[in-house]
């Protein structure tokens, strides 16, 4: 069911824009700018060099999914042109599910886990102005976000039966 009453009076909220702190504020102007500036003629990846280039960012930090490895390789290397970018596969550290106790999708022989919690602690680690997540598996989304320090964006979400593409469920 769609909330359409805001707990707060438009006064409090302009109010509120009004007085961000200057990091958020500086988000909120570069993200309006990137939109009045690339509006229907830059695909999301080209948004995400037009904001990062407005934020002054230098260093990109991209999670992947090791099922979307060649997608996160990609934007790896099409971001590589303008910026410092640190990529990190999801099975980073070799942890093997067992080791979790956690469910396998197969019964016998051992699968490698994903590892959200190396990802974050890697790039922060390496201290990014932002993170790029491609393809994460539910939840692990979940995890990551929950521990990286920078501000992320997603470029991509897995979706096994639409093929990535969740909105042709629609």
């Amino acid at each position: 069911m769609e909330i359409k009453e805001c707990p707060k009076t438009k006064e409090e909220l302009v109010d509120e824009y009004n007085t961000l702190d200057p990091e958020t504020r500086k988000l909120l102007e570069c993200s309006y700018s990137t939109v009045a500036d690339t509006y229907a003629s830059a695909d999301r990846l080209e948004e995400l060099r037009v904001f990062c280039s407005k934020m002054g960012m230098k260093k990109i930090g991209i999670a992947f999914c090791k099922g979307l490895r060649k997608y996160g390789e990609q934007i790896d290397a099409e971001l590589s042109k303008d910026f410092e970018v640190y990529s990190v596969c999801c099975n980073v550290c070799g942890i093997d599910k067992p080791e979790l106790n956690v469910r396998q999708v197969k019964d016998g022989g051992v699968e490698p886990a994903c590892n959200p919690l190396g990802q974050a602690a890697i790039l922060n680690d390496k201290d990014v102005d932002i993170v790029v997540k491609c393809g994460f598996c539910m939840g692990h989304d979940i995890i990551f976000s929950k521990n990286i320090k920078s501000p992320a964006t997603t470029i991509m979400v897995k979706d096994r039966k639409f093929k990535h593409r969740t909105a042709d469920r629609f």
